[in-house]
């Protein structure tokens, strides 16, 4: 998961703010602040961390103010504002998104997924290498794209992709780390991660996989689960 701190100005959006983070998969909450100079204080003494979502009008030190200081502690930054006139000097500054209130979860997963999609990685970095437990050993090149989902079995996980399945040493969690920079894999049970490009079809909480395989979205990730499915369904506009 990437790793995220929060400083709003105000307790009521700090609050849907970390409703919003720990909804959705890909991030981890760590430490929220509504004042700059403590927030100042305890960040520069912590280790660097993935994503800051700050609010630009702060008080005393703004959020570009922030940035400016904590820059090195910050792999992304996004501000959030009332007003737009503030964008321009932001995206200048490096913002990788900036968010006008208010904003729903649809439209923070979407910026949350913009800031994590890096062209450059995602170019480069196509693809990983998996040992094959029931082949020999054989070593094989799996593409980040053909991934449908993983399953863990125990002490191992099956790489279920387009065209075949794989069993490999490793754990669940070990995986997820290495896939959690990119947005499209989220886990909905506890014992899968899967690729929301290659869901077939939905029904109820149970989702069928391109291929075949079945999985039914768990208890503790049904809020999730059911933020994706209102996020991503298009409705038709009430009159």
């Amino acid at each position: 998961m990437n790793t995220c701190i929060i400083i709003a100005k105000i307790s009521d959006s700090l609050e849907s703010l970390k409703k919003y983070v720990n909804y959705n998969p890909t991030l981890y909450l760590i430490n929220t602040f509504t004042d700059s100079e403590s927030a100042v204080e305890e960040i520069l003494k912590s280790k660097p961390f993935d994503i800051l979502l700050l609010d630009v009008e702060m008080y005393p030190l703004s959020g570009f103010d922030l940035v400016k200081i904590l820059r090195h502690k910050i792999r992304k930054f996004v501000f959030m504002s009332d007003d737009k006139k503030y964008s321009y000097d932001a995206i200048k500054l490096g913002a990788a998104d900036y968010l006008c209130n208010p904003f729903d979860y649809s439209e923070f997963s979407t910026s949350i997924s913009r800031v994590l999609y890096d062209y450059k990685d995602d170019q480069y970095d196509q693809y990983l290498l998996i040992k094959s437990k029931e082949d020999g050993l054989k070593m094989y090149n799996i593409i980040y794209s053909d991934i449908v989902a993983v399953e863990s079995k125990l002490n191992y996980v099956m790489i279920h992709t387009t065209n075949r399945r794989i069993l490999t040493y490793m754990s669940l969690t070990e995986i997820s780390e290495i896939l959690s920079r990119y947005p499209r894999f989220v886990k909905f049970n506890r014992s899968f991660i899967i690729s929301t490009f290659h869901i077939d079809f939905i029904t109820g909480n149970s989702l069928t996989m391109v291929g075949g395989l079945q999985l039914t979205a768990g208890d503790f990730y049904k809020v999730n689960f059911d933020l994706f499915v209102q996020s991503r369904l298009i409705k038709r506009r009430q009159k």
